[in-house]
């Protein structure tokens, strides 16, 4: 049964989340010839999806879920649904967490505007003297 655990992502900001595996010991799990795959949508029916990086990290035995800064801005914001599978060396398939990803909408966009104010030969300046 998969762990329910909610996170959240910030528009237009690196976004990363490790899960870590471990077993009855609370030792990390061996994730040898582990895969990994995550996928969030507006809704469990939804025919559109999110791929949320999954990669298994073998040395500490986690899945870590990256999304880069481009990636995030162009995710509209509000409630959506993840979960995370973990797919063994002999294709047995475990859903290890699921939940609900809260996307917060950002102020800051560097995708919008790099060079304000660039001079646009298009236009037409009009130079008008101050009066003094």
């Amino acid at each position: 049964m998969a762990t329910k655990i909610n996170i959240e992502i910030d528009q237009g900001a690196t976004f990363m989340h490790v899960f870590s595996v471990i077993d009855n010991a609370q030792n990390p799990y061996d994730l040898t010839g582990y895969t990994a795959q995550s996928q969030m949508k507006r809704w469990y029916s939804s025919a559109i999806s999110i791929n949320l990086g999954a990669t298994v990290n073998v040395s500490t035995g986690s899945v870590e879920l990256a999304l880069a800064p481009i990636a995030t801005s162009n995710i509209a914001s509000g409630r959506y649904v993840y979960d995370v599978m973990l797919t063994d060396p002999f294709n047995n398939i475990n859903r290890i967490a699921e939940g609900e990803v809260r996307v917060n909408p950002g102020v800051t966009n560097s995708n919008i505007e790099t060079t304000p104010n660039t001079y646009n030969a298009n236009v037409n300046y009009v130079v008008v003297p101050l009066l003094g």
